[in-house]
């Protein structure tokens, strides 16, 4: 079969199961990060973003962005770049220098800031979804869900910078309610009215779609 014949959506979607496929083990356990994940919003950029201390891993763009306001470094990276910077992830390779573990470990991170946003804002109750609250249940959700040195990253981010222990942190974002909170809402995604009764939402749905 002639390449110009095969559908390009279906070749598409080979990268997109590949990342997916990748990313499950690191998103299992963590209902927010599992909303939150769409490989057709997941980038893996190559640009070494930063200098001295300043080092930019990844980051997630919500919708609601002004262009505008986004970091110049990462506007440089979807330069050229076909997807659009708005609610996507992301995470910087840094030239080849972070390993695969890492690239993996910052996409989770930033899936479950984009779950955060999915979940309904009456979940949050008064913390709502403040960007400093949001901060501290992600670094609960990297000690809790992620690999040794990212479990004690976190800790150690909350307890110089916050000054505050692990327990402490998960009760002042609720953590246990909002994680079930996405358990619920992944479960309905999941119920079998649904055409595709599969454990996760088919790739490319548009989840904010079931919150309306």
């Amino acid at each position: 079969m002639a390449l110009e014949n095969i559908n390009r959506e279906t070749l598409d979607q080979i990268p997109n199961m590949e990342l997916a496929s990748e990313l499950a083990p690191y998103i299992a356990n963590s209902p927010l990060a599992r909303m939150g994940f769409d490989a057709k919003k997941a980038t893996v950029l190559p640009d070494r973003l930063g200098s001295g201390n300043y080092q930019l891993l990844g980051q997630y763009i919500p919708p609601n962005q002004d262009v505008k306001r986004i970091d110049p470094l990462i506007s440089k990276s979807f330069v050229n770049y076909s997807r659009n910077p708005l609610d996507s992830i992301s995470a910087y390779s840094a030239d080849g220098s972070r390993s695969r573990d890492t690239i993996l470990s910052t996409l989770a991170h930033e899936s479950f800031h984009r779950g955060t946003e999915l979940l309904p804002i009456e979940n949050f109750e008064a913390y709502g979804k403040a960007s400093a609250i949001d901060e501290i249940r992600s670094r609960v959700n990297d000690y809790y869900h992620g690999n040794s040195k990212i479990k004690q990253a976190a800790k150690n981010y909350l307890k110089n910078k916050l000054n505050m222990t692990v327990e402490e942190a998960k009760k002042l974002t609720r953590y246990d309610k909002v994680q079930q909170a996405a358990t619920n809402y992944l479960g309905m995604l999941n119920r079998p009215s649904r055409s595709a009764p599969e454990r996760y939402p088919p790739m490319g749905t548009d989840i904010r779609a079931y919150f309306k």
